[in-house]
C-alpha cells in the first residue's frame, strides 16, 4: 500500500513537471515574436510603408484613412521607440492596429491614442490624450517594457497568474485582460508581416 501511494505522489510530481515544462516551452517559442530585436529596419519600414489593408476588414477607405493617418507615416518613429525598449517593432505596431482598429477607433482620431491608454472601463472620456501618435507610440512601449521587467508589479501580476511576461500571451494577459487575445494578434502579426523573417 506505501508503495503505490509513493509511487502516485512520484507520478503526480512528474505530471505537473511535464505540463510546466510544455507550457514553458511553448511560452519561449511565443517569445520570439516580440523579443527580438534584429528585425530588419529596412524591411520593417518597407512593409509598414506599403502595406494596403485587406478589403475585407470592411470600410476600407475609412480603414486605409485612419492607416495613412496614424501608421504608414511613423513607420521609422515605430521601428526605433520598439528597439530602444527592446521591444519588436512588429509587435508594437499590430498591436497598435488592433486596438486602435487600423486608426479608426474614436479615441485614436480624438486623442491621437492609438494604443487606448488610459482607456480602462471602455470609456473614451478617461482616455489619454496626445499631441501626436508619436507620443502614443513611446508611451506604449514604456508600458510593455514594464510588463517584461523583473520587479516591476506588472511583470509579479503576469508571473503569479502563470504566465510567462516575455511573451505576447503574459503581456495580452495585462493589456487586455484576456491572455487568449495573444492568438489574435499574433495571427495579425503573421497576416501584416508574412514576407518577413
Amino acid at each position: 500500500m506505501r508503495r503505490i501511494f509513493i509511487f502516485t505522489i512520484i507520478f503526480l510530481f512528474m505530471l505537473i513537471f511535464l505540463v510546466h515544462f510544455s507550457k514553458q516551452h511553448v511560452s519561449e517559442n511565443d517569445s520570439a515574436m516580440w523579443t527580438e530585436v534584429d528585425v530588419s529596419r529596412e524591411n520593417f519600414i518597407y512593409q509598414v510603408e506599403t502595406l494596403v489593408p485587406p478589403n475585407e476588414l470592411g470600410d476600407i477607405s475609412s480603414i486605409s484613412y485612419g492607416y495613412d493617418k496614424f501608421f504608414r507615416p511613423y513607420a521609422e518613429e515605430f521601428f526605433e521607440i520598439s528597439k530602444m525598449h527592446g521591444l519588436n517593432p512588429k509587435y508594437v505596431f499590430t498591436l497598435g492596429i488592433m486596438v486602435s482598429n487600423w486608426g479608426t477607433s474614436i479615441i485614436a482620431n480624438s486623442n491621437n491614442n492609438i494604443f487606448n491608454l488610459g482607456d480602462y472601463y471602455d470609456s473614451p472620456n478617461d482616455a489619454s490624450n496626445y499631441n501626436s501618435s508619436i507620443e502614443s507610440i513611446e508611451e506604449a512601449c514604456t508600458i510593455l517594457e514594464e510588463y517584461s521587467t523583473p520587479g516591476s508589479w506588472e511583470y509579479e501580476i503576469i508571473s503569479a497568474k502563470g504566465y510567462n511576461p516575455k511573451t505576447i500571451e503574459g503581456q495580452c494577459y495585462m493589456y487586455f485582460d484576456a491572455p487568449e487575445k495573444h492568438v489574435e494578434l499574433n495571427n495579425l502579426i503573421n497576416k501584416i508581416f508574412y514576407i518577413s523573417k
